[in-house]
């Protein structure tokens, strides 16, 4: 075994949401969400938040609010910000092969602002969050609930049955609560 594959597993499972526990959405939101996060997930709307996903070129339109994301923290879970997130963002180009093109969610505030982002990258049938950051200001209005309920919806349109994040252990007690509480669960995913 190499020693990435031996450093991963050593970290536990990957944080994993199994759309096909659910018939469609509204059983994911009504069985896979616990109740504080709908709640937290309607108190976003009610305040104006909408996330959707976006076009490559709007998304490198909005570098600025981006690059103002990621930096909005020193540390995130208790650490430093990793680096991929403190170099300033840079356009993308178009992709070759739209299938296996990554996806970019935005949620933004009353006021047409970004305020968080999901970068997934598809795999199959899986989509994995790659990227997955919210402004610190606006975290107290539950963007990062409304953003991926958003990529839920959407992956449940496009017949996906797997969302990964990272390792379900991973981060702080707060940040395997909030995966717990949005429905992931620790699994080991075969490709």
């Amino acid at each position: 075994m190499s020693v990435f594959w031996a450093n991963w597993l050593s970290g536990g499972y990957s944080a994993v949401i199994d759309l096909t526990k659910y018939l469609d959405a509204e059983g994911y939101f009504t069985k896979g969400m616990k109740a504080t996060k709908r709640n937290d997930w309607r108190n976003s709307v009610k305040r104006g938040y909408r996330s959707r996903l976006m076009s490559w070129d709007e998304r490198n339109e909005r570098i600025p609010e981006i690059w103002e994301i990621n930096i909005s923290a020193k540390e995130r879970q208790g650490r430093g910000m990793s680096i991929g997130y403190l170099k300033e963002p840079v356009r993308v180009g178009s992709w070759e092969c739209e299938e296996h093109a990554g996806l970019f969610f935005g949620c933004f505030s009353p006021a047409g602002k970004l305020v968080a982002y999901i970068v997934v990258s598809p795999m199959g049938e899986i989509w994995w969050l790659s990227m997955i950051i919210g402004h610190k200001e606006y975290l107290k209005d539950f963007v990062m609930v409304n953003i991926l309920v958003e990529v839920i919806l959407t992956a449940y349109e496009q017949k996906i049955k797997y969302i990964g994040y990272h390792r379900f252990k991973n981060g702080t007690k707060g940040l395997q609560w909030w995966k717990e509480s949005m429905g992931f669960e620790p699994k080991i995913l075969e490709i």
